[in-house]
């Protein structure tokens, strides 16, 4: 009965902190801007080519039911994204996972989500988010469904492909080969779909549309340069780039953007590392499998020279995953800054986001641009450590049962 009682407590937090997001899109509608570019995307031959053809499905499907009426479109998307946040909420408080902290995570969700301000109901991140938060719970369960959940990730946004080397475990266990070849059966079956429907131009698209990208405002590595066009504006711009992105230049950008690709380089090394790793040494454990997948995302978010609006919400899913199932107080601690993260974001876009376009013309976006971008770092220290702990947990059990 507590159980219970505390899960309806969730949910009644979950249905007004919704609501409250409802009533801050209402407010402040801007970022629907993108939900308009989805729609009109949709309406074209070669619309939305920049992203993977697998996650314009929704789109199509939403466009084809509710076209030429671009209000019912607009209603149509915020509710599949309000039915997916629910659904993964329900996941989360599902009674076959390990029910360490099962209401902390829900209520953890509910508060991230409602931080991440209008970007989670009114962006494409959300499904790749909670289709990677759905991988990490499901490992406790299904190893060979979580792999599929992943497969569909990746084909829905490529990023979360780098957490497939945390499927990998020792040589000769028999799950490792189980996990990789659902993984990958299910890519290979994703990108055969997008071969037959579009060719391989389309497959290839969100590879090769944007061409070579620079320094996007929000990224971690930006951060330097837009600190310094506040004292001097003069030697910096900022422009809406080809990649559909506010990129800034000016001195000492080439350097920056030489430190993202190599950290970038780096996070992506360092998941093969631990793939090849694994399958000299290791052995699987779906608990060391989330934290590394935390690591990934809170890697890939400070090494990327993009830091859009919405990617913040990639930390979520995974880690109130973690928060249900972890034995270690880290997740705890790492998701007080993730919803601080999450919404200082909100600060910035959409409210000071011209602090941050217009150098020197205010520093409220600036502020909250530079305090999040250090807590995203500190989350990926903390992260680290947590790997580590929960790796010696895995090392010490083993030894007890070898002792056995």
């Amino acid at each position: 009965m507590p159980r219970l009682s505390s899960a309806c407590a969730v949910w009644a937090g979950w249905a007004v902190a919704r609501v409250a997001l409802l009533a801050l899109i209402v407010y402040e509608p801007g970022p629907m801007t993108d939900v308009n570019y989805y729609f009109g995307g949709a309406g074209q031959e070669d619309g939305l080519r920049e992203y993977p053809h697998a996650a314009t499905w929704v789109i199509y499907l939403l466009h084809w039911l509710t076209a030429p009426d671009l209000p019912a479109f607009q209603v149509a998307f915020l509710a599949m994204n309000l039915l997916i946040d629910a659904l993964f909420l329900a996941l989360l408080l599902h009674g076959r996972l390990p029910a360490r902290q099962a209401a902390q995570a829900g209520w953890f969700w509910v508060f991230f989500g409602t931080a991440c301000g209008q970007v989670l109901l009114m962006r494409l991140d959300l499904i790749p988010a909670v289709l990677v938060g759905a991988f990490a719970a499901l490992l406790f369960l299904n190893g060979v469904l979580a792999s599929v959940l992943l497969a569909a990730a990746t084909a829905v946004k490529l990023w979360p492909g780098v957490l497939g080397a945390g499927l990998v475990g020792g040589l000769r266990e028999r799950g490792t080969w189980v996990r990789v070849t659902a993984f990958f059966a299910a890519l290979a079956g994703l990108v055969l779909i997008t071969l037959a429907v579009g060719g391989l131009d389309r497959l290839l698209s969100p590879l090769t549309y944007q061409g070579e990208r620079g320094l996007q405002v929000e990224s971690v590595a930006a951060t330097v340069a837009v600190a310094a066009a506040q004292f001097r504006p003069e030697l910096y711009d900022v422009h809406f780039a080809d990649s559909k992105s506010w990129e800034i230049a000016g001195p000492g950008v080439d350097a920056l953007i030489g430190v993202a690709d190599a950290a970038m380089v780096s996070v992506v090394a360092g998941a093969l590392g631990w793939a090849l790793f694994a399958l000299w040494r290791g052995r699987f454990t779906p608990s060391v499998a989330v934290a590394f997948g935390v690591t990934i995302v809170a890697g890939l978010l400070v090494a990327n020279k993009v830091f859009s609006p919405q990617y913040v919400i990639w930390l979520g899913p995974i880690l109130a995953v973690a928060l249900r199932t972890s034995a270690f107080s880290h997740p705890r601690w790492l998701g007080v800054l993730a919803v601080a993260a999450a919404a200082l974001s909100t600060v910035i876009y959409p409210f000071f986001y011209g602090d941050v376009l217009s150098p020197a013309s205010g520093v409220v976006g600036v502020v909250a641009l530079l305090a999040r971008n250090v807590l995203v770092v500190a989350i990926l220290i903390g992260s680290l450590r947590w790997l580590r702990a929960e790796m010696r947990a895995a090392a010490r059990s083993r030894s007890r049962v070898i002792v056995r």
